[in-house]
């Protein structure tokens, strides 16, 4: 009896042993993998990297959610964990051996962070330090195929708004080179890949270092091996689609007619065939001057696929025959048919009614186009032709010889235009509204208001060449219509300081030196 609790104490000892011993031998081995592979990608890298990403998608959402907490202090912090990932987290490269899957893993966080981190620097004008990570990662994250060829067409679409063409053909070129067009025969194609042939033979051209037709020829000799190789893929079909536009470009419009019908022949299908005839119906008419063959493919649209947006479109295209015959009540009926049909799709229906007033217009009514211009402001005011309708009101008035309203049609113009630059701000429909506020405040020769907008509009987007533009504009307005020489020397000392290394830098340092003689 004295030795059962005896016993029973040694064997709970033991067990107790046991398991500590047990722990001790895990732990140990944690502790050795979570320090294992350092920066090729451990179980630390991988806790550390996903941790900082989910910090980061934390901060995106509620930026995203609640605009007003996108504070600069909110975007610093933003920014700040995207450096910490990319400095802790250097690029992969191609390991001997191929990439681990942790390693894999980590390295994905910090390629996307690289691409996060150069749109934050992007719009804020930090162009060339964007530029930079996308270049590494579009060399130095091979492994993930759609990381790299993301940044490589991101690269090229920032040098392109730089104005650096020769750089974004090499840097299009080099993708088309690097990447086949799609993962696999039964897979679907990449456009970015098959589209960069093509504006790639663009920016040559619009460099200066090739002529059209040797630029695009060599795009159309890609596009043909892809449709002989990928034939009776989904590739083929898209590099036909390329190649088409490559002709379009180059203004051969019979040849780009012939590619789209054997296009349509091949390939042609229930999903592609309404916007082929419409492509067709525009190549008969606007390139060939074939209106009856165009009206039979936008009549074969209307017949099969009246009910979607492609019927609409088409519908409005024969509408504008009618027009140019004069048959006006007969294209305003089938305009109308759009515009109620269409009316939860609102550029179709702002096109339909863009048209019904430019036909009151030919048919010399212009109170009635006046009424539809209104109309189309009204009901679709940040739609491509909503933006123009109050401008065009003022200048019917104007062409109609009444001071009186067209003053005050360009005061309404105006505080239209103000309301889209408030209401929508940061939208493409902010920036179109500033150009034509532009224009109606010259008319109405405000001209600090001109000099005011111009600058504001030109800080929006510091990269794009209509930027330097717009800020040369300001310059000369203080100087000829202000008179005020100081004025507009701080904005062309503002123009040689921000484009130092370019053109634009050059010629404000010396129109500076010309002033100063």
């Amino acid at each position: 009896m004295k030795g059962g609790p005896r016993r029973r104490e040694l064997t709970f000892s033991i067990s107790a042993g046991a398991r500590a011993a047990c722990l001790l031998t895990f732990l140990v081995a944690l502790s050795l993998a979570l320090s294992s592979c350092g920066p090729k990608g451990g179980l630390s890298d991988r806790y550390v990297a996903e941790k900082l990403a989910w910090r980061a998608r934390t901060l995106r959402r509620a930026m995203a959610e609640n605009p007003d907490m996108a504070t600069d202090e909110m975007r610093q912090r933003l920014e700040s964990t995207y450096r910490e990932i990319v400095t802790l987290f250097p690029p992969p490269g191609e390991p001997e051996g191929g990439i681990t899957d942790l390693a894999e893993d980590v390295a994905r966080i910090s390629g996307m962070s690289r691409l996060r981190l150069a749109a934050l620097l992007e719009e804020r004008g930090e162009a060339a330090e964007a530029r930079r990570f996308y270049a590494t990662v579009a060399d130095s994250f091979t492994f993930a195929r759609d990381m790299s060829i993301e940044a490589a067409s991101r690269l090229a679409a920032s040098l392109e708004r730089a104005g650096e063409y020769e750089e974004a053909a090499s840097v299009l070129w080099s993708l088309v080179e690097r990447w086949p067009p799609a993962e696999g025969p039964n897979e679907p194609p990449d456009q970015r890949v098959i589209g960069a042939a093509r504006r790639g033979a663009g920016d040559l051209v619009s460099a200066g270092k090739a002529e059209p037709g040797d630029a695009l020829a060599r795009a159309r000799d890609y596009y043909e091996d892809l449709v002989s190789r990928w034939s009776g893929t989904d590739v083929a079909a898209a590099a036909l689609a390329a190649m088409g536009e490559t002709y379009e470009m180059q203004g051969r419009w019979t040849d780009a007619v012939d590619t789209y019908e054997k296009l349509d022949r091949e390939y042609g299908g229930p999903g592609t065939e309404a916007s082929l005839w419409i492509k067709l119906g525009d190549l008969y008419s606007s390139g060939l001057g074939d209106n009856d063959k165009a009206a039979e493919y936008y009549r074969s649209v209307v017949a099969e696929y009246g009910d979607t947006p492609e019927g609409g479109a088409a519908s409005i295209s024969l509408a504008r025959f009618d027009i140019g015959a004069g048959r006006y009540d007969e294209a305003r009926s089938r305009l109308q048919s759009v515009a109620t049909e269409f009316a939860d799709e609102p550029a179709l229906a702002a096109t339909a009614t863009q048209h019904m007033a430019a036909s009151l217009e030919l048919e010399g009514r212009p109170e009635d186009a006046i009424a539809r211009y209104g109309e189309l402001s009204a009901s679709y005011p940040t739609s491509l032709y909503g933006l123009a309708a109050p401008l065009r009101v003022a200048e019917i008035y104007e062409e109609m010889d009444e001071d009186v309203a067209y003053s005050a049609a360009l005061e309404g113009a105006a505080e239209k235009y103000e309301r889209i630059i408030r209401d929508y701000a940061g939208s493409p429909a902010e920036l179109a509204a500033r150009n034509y506020l532009i224009t109606v405040k010259k008319r109405q020769e405000e001209w600090p208001r001109v000099a005011e907008l111009l600058l504001e509009t030109a800080s929006k987007s510091p990269e794009d060449p209509a930027s330097v533009s717009m800020m040369f504009q300001a310059a000369g307005i203080y100087e000829s219509q202000l008179s005020d020489e100081e004025a507009a020397r701080e904005v062309l000392r503002a123009i040689a300081a921000r484009y130092a290394d370019g053109p634009a830098g050059e010629r404000a340092a010396r129109l500076l030196d010309d002033d100063a003689r």
